[in-house]
Parts: C-alpha cells; sequence; structure tokens
C-alpha cells in the first residue's frame, strides 16, 4: 500500500513539473488569430476594415516580447487597435511595470489609433484595491496621455468614420463587483443603458466589454460586435472539453474562448497576451486578434 501510494505521489510530482515546464515555455510564445466578422448591418466603407485586439497583456512585455507585438503589428496593418483591457497588473508592486506598459502602449499607438477599454486590472487599480496607492491610477493615465492617439473610453461611446459612412466603438467599465469571484452580480441591460446610453438600432457597435460572462446582456442591449478576455483561455485547456477554469473560479466556463454568435451579435473572446500571480497557460498559447469586418450581402 505505500509503493502505491509513493507511486501516486511521484506520478502527481512529475505532472505538476510538466505543468510548470509548459506554462513557463508557453507564456514566452505569442501567436496572432485572425477572425472575419461578416454583417448585413456594416456600413459599405468599412468592408475590409482591420482592427487588432490586444487583451489581457498583464504586462508582460519583456524579454523581446514587446518588439514581437509591435512588428505583429507592423506586418499586418490595421486600421486601429483596441485594447480590451487588464493591461496591467493590480498591486503594489507593479506600479513600475504599469509604467513602462503605458510607455509600451504609446509606441503602439504610432502605428495606428488606439482604443482602450476598462478591465478589472485597470478598475481596480482605478479604485485603489488591494492596498495600491490612491493616485497610481492617475499616473497611469497621465502616462497614457503623453500619448494623444491612445483613447481610454470610461463608458464612452465614439465616431469613427470612413469615407461617408460610420460605425461606433463603445468601451464599457463596469463596477469592481461584477468580476467577484465564485457567485456572480447579475448584470441588466438597464445597467448598460445607464452606463452607454440606449443602443441606437440604426447604428453598427463594436462593444470593448472585458467581462465575457455577460456575453447575453451585451447582446440583448444590441452590441453588433463585442470584444472580450478576462478569462484567459480556461489558462488549461483540454481539447473538446475548453479551459479549464475562469479567474472568477468557474469550472469550464461557458465563454472561455473563441467566437460566439448570438443573433446579430458575435463575440470574440480572446485567450489574452499574458498572465498575472500564478502563470499557468498550457495547450493556451498568448495571441492578438486580428479582426477583418465585412459586408455581408442582404
Amino acid at each position: 500500500m505505500a509503493e502505491i501510494i509513493s507511486i501516486i505521489c511521484i506520478c502527481i510530482l512529475v505532472m505538476i513539473v510538466i505543468v510548470i515546464i509548459c506554462s513557463i515555455l508557453e507564456c514566452k510564445k505569442l501567436t496572432i488569430k485572425a477572425y472575419d466578422v461578416c454583417s448585413e448591418r456594416l456600413p459599405a466603407s468599412f468592408d475590409g476594415y482591420k482592427i487588432m485586439v490586444l487583451a489581457d497583456l498583464h504586462n508582460m512585455i519583456n524579454d523581446g516580447r514587446d518588439e514581437t507585438i509591435i512588428n505583429y503589428i507592423k506586418e499586418n496593418k490595421p486600421d486601429i487597435i483596441v485594447l480590451a483591457g487588464d493591461m496591467i497588473v493590480c498591486t503594489r508592486e507593479a506600479e513600475d511595470d504599469n509604467m513602462r506598459t503605458a510607455a509600451f502602449l504609446s509606441r503602439l499607438s504610432e502605428l495606428a489609433h488606439c482604443y482602450y477599454g476598462y478591465g478589472n486590472h485597470e478598475k481596480g487599480l482605478e479604485e485603489a484595491v488591494h492596498g495600491v496607492p490612491v493616485d497610481s491610477f492617475a499616473r497611469y493615465k497621465d502616462k497614457l496621455s503623453d500619448c494623444s492617439e491612445i483613447r481610454l473610453l470610461d463608458n464612452e461611446t465614439i465616431e469613427i468614420k470612413k469615407g461617408k459612412d460610420a460605425i461606433k466603438l463603445s468601451g464599457l467599465n463596469i463596477d469592481i463587483d461584477y468580476y467577484k469571484r465564485l457567485i456572480p452580480t447579475r448584470l441588466t441591460k438597464a445597467y448598460i443603458d445607464d452606463k452607454l446610453g440606449s443602443k441606437v438600432p440604426e447604428d453598427y457597435v463594436i462593444l470593448i466589454a472585458h467581462n465575457p460572462d455577460y456575453y447575453k446582456t451585451y447582446a440583448r442591449w444590441g452590441a453588433d460586435l463585442v470584444f472580450s478576455g478576462h478569462n484567459h483561455g480556461g489558462l488549461v485547456r483540454f481539447p473538446l472539453a475548453g479551459g479549464v477554469i475562469s479567474p472568477k473560479l468557474h469550472i469550464f466556463p461557458r465563454y472561455d474562448y473563441g467566437k460566439y454568435e448570438d443573433g446579430n451579435t458575435t463575440m470574440l473572446v480572446s485567450g489574452g497576451m499574458g498572465a498575472h500571480s500564478i502563470k499557468i497557460r498550457v495547450n493556451n498559447v498568448p495571441e492578438l486578434l486580428l479582426v477583418t469586418l465585412r459586408k455581408k450581402s442582404e
């Protein structure tokens, strides 16, 4: 019996070591996931419009990753760059790294206009949770403001024009309660209406909404396309079963990764570009999204 227990313990230890090694190697990788998003509602001038989406970077720009990201963007020549939240880390110890990330994002803005939506780490820094200094987010925003090509969308909608046509881009900044672990907080359409206003039916609207768990509510609000992240692809991904666990500690989260469609609403959930705290990623290579909008024939 003692021998069996020893063998089991050794097997568990070996598995843990394998996961750690795989995670270290995988976190250093970076790839591009391409999507075409088709809609009859898309204005004709935006057919072929390219958007590069970065989510959950978590300050991971060391060891040449910053140059890799920049080269990917240069090669693909997006019309705009969307930062879909959690570019930084909300801890007291991360402030210097957060400022380096702000400087890096300024470099991205030299390649294309950048539109930045809040994630839970930006929201946490803004509300000074986890003991971060109350002025940390103000300093971070000041660093971003050094570059006029980065637009931080704090429950704000802007218009993007191309030729005679226009689309809308909205950045939803939800309260920190909506990121609580284990027990979900219900998000209503009325809440989004209060933050962003009612969606105009005729408008084609892209919504930056970091938490994908509320996809059905985003669809009820009327978003045509949603960019999300947050779930880091479920950390460890199994074939067919998908991601294992979300940052909210939900096992096999429903919206962990990829493309989802509900009526006129498409949501793209990025697997993210980095990790924080416990840096586990297995079968889950960090990624940027390259999204091409397509005008679908009526």
